[in-house]
């Protein structure tokens, strides 16, 4: 979508400079992050303040006490995107399309890394380093990481456990009685 010009200007000194300007960009300081986001096919998009065209879709989630779920729907074509997502103090979920295709890095300082049984198969682990795991999803085409302008998830749970999974996935995790209570 194009934004008109007076809803692009900046608001206050906090907000990013030139360049840095995110499609979305929803942060909280006390709660949760529960993000149903749905990505449109593309057009010419040109960024407003740069006026230069953008490439892809850039989301960003920070919550620093609660968790995140992003659950990420598209309608296709879509525009690459790149979610970035940082938790400090909470669990982080997140829900891909099925037309994922890109990198993966998944870090958890205090808690774990769980890929579902279906995304696992199209994935390749390419590294695992002091608590961060990278992974690819689907094909590479044979292009670097820095020409690297497709999808692409970058996750960070300082205290809490990182899960992903295709959006269509049922969740298979059975969990009793004080499992449900205790998981939120």
């Amino acid at each position: 979508m194009s934004t008109p010009q007076f809803f692009s200007t900046s608001l206050s000194s906090n907000e990013p400079q030139k360049g840095d300007r995110k499609n979305l960009d929803l942060r909280t300081r006390d709660g949760n992050i529960d993000a149903e986001i749905w990505l449109m096919p593309p057009g010419r998009v040109e960024d407003p303040l740069s006026g230069m065209e953008k490439k892809r879709t850039t989301l960003y989630l920070y919550s620093r006490d609660g968790y995140v779920s992003a659950k990420v729907n598209t309608v296709h074509p879509s525009a690459p995107f790149l979610l970035d997502i940082y938790a400090r103090d909470g669990r982080v979920t997140v829900l891909l399309p099925r037309s994922f295709n890109g990198p993966l890095r998944l870090t958890a300082r205090h808690g774990s890394v769980v890929l579902s049984d279906e995304l696992q198969q199209r994935s390749a682990l390419l590294s695992t380093a002091e608590r961060t795991r990278r992974y690819f999803v689907g094909e590479t085409f044979g292009l670097t990481e820095q020409d690297w302008q497709g999808d692409e998830l970058k996750v960070e749970a300082r205290d809490g456990k990182i899960r992903v999974r295709y959006i269509d996935e049922v969740e298979t995790t059975q969990r009793g009685f004080l499992g449900r209570i205790f998981s939120r």
